[in-house]
């Protein structure tokens, strides 16, 4: 007896009785779909994560999971723009430091015997920023370090999904690029340095862009 309102259960066809496939009934049952519980032919199966499929009921499980593959494809993008933002955090602190000892020390930072060992080779390397005045250095140091600090809080706190975040690791990149455009000759100086934060600049900002829906807190 089945209850008020509801149809009984459709039984086995005369296919499934048989050992068939429901979708070729000329064709031997090799398999059970775990979805519909009918039996399916060898060109009707389909393995999907190691369980048992009619090909109907994998394309259309296949579908669903699309949206779940390209949300983790969008996470992992805002993981990956999260990353980039601290190391172009962390090239641009370097930057930034060197430029303000550059300017509190002058132009007697490259042989300055006040100065560790361990430092004397990126004064080497910044021989050329000491040309400029140490005004100007210590400004721009100032401002670099700043926004790479900025740079890497952004960084951490996108992995929080904050939306803000995103924002303003999008205008740190702006400001980043109008400040090397503005000071083009003397960040050109710092070499390697001045390119990795362009780059990563410009990637990280394509990869906020590709996850954007998944920043949803504030």
């Amino acid at each position: 007896m089945t209850s008020k309102g509801r149809d009984p259960a459709p039984g086995p066809t005369p296919a499934q009785a048989q050992g068939r496939c429901y979708i070729h009934p000329d064709r031997r049952a090799v398999g059970t779909c775990v979805v519909c519980r009918r039996g399916v032919c060898r060109l009707c199966f389909v393995e999907f994560k190691g369980r048992n499929f009619c090909s109907p009921d994998a394309e259309m499980l296949q579908k669903k999971e699309q949206p779940t593959a390209m949300m983790r494809f969008k996470k992992n993008a805002i993981v990956a723009a999260s990353g980039l933002a601290v190391i172009n955090g962390v090239s641009g602190a370097v930057v930034g430091f060197l430029l303000l000892v550059i300017g509190l020390v002058g132009p007697e930072a490259h042989s300055s015997a006040t100065l560790t060992p361990a430092l004397q080779p990126f004064f080497t390397y910044f021989a050329n920023v000491l040309t400029f005045p140490a005004s100007e250095a210590l400004a721009i140091g100032i401002f670099a370090f700043v926004v790479a600090i900025v740079n890497i809080i952004t960084g951490i706190l996108m992995l929080k999904q904050s939306r803000l975040a995103g924002i303003v690791s999008i205008a740190v990149a702006i400001v980043g690029g109008l400040l090397i455009n503005s000071y083009l000759i003397i960040l050109a100086l710092a070499g390697v340095f001045t390119y990795v934060h362009i780059v990563l600049s410009t990637i990280k900002v394509i990869l906020i862009g590709i996850g954007w829906d998944r920043l949803t807190e504030r």
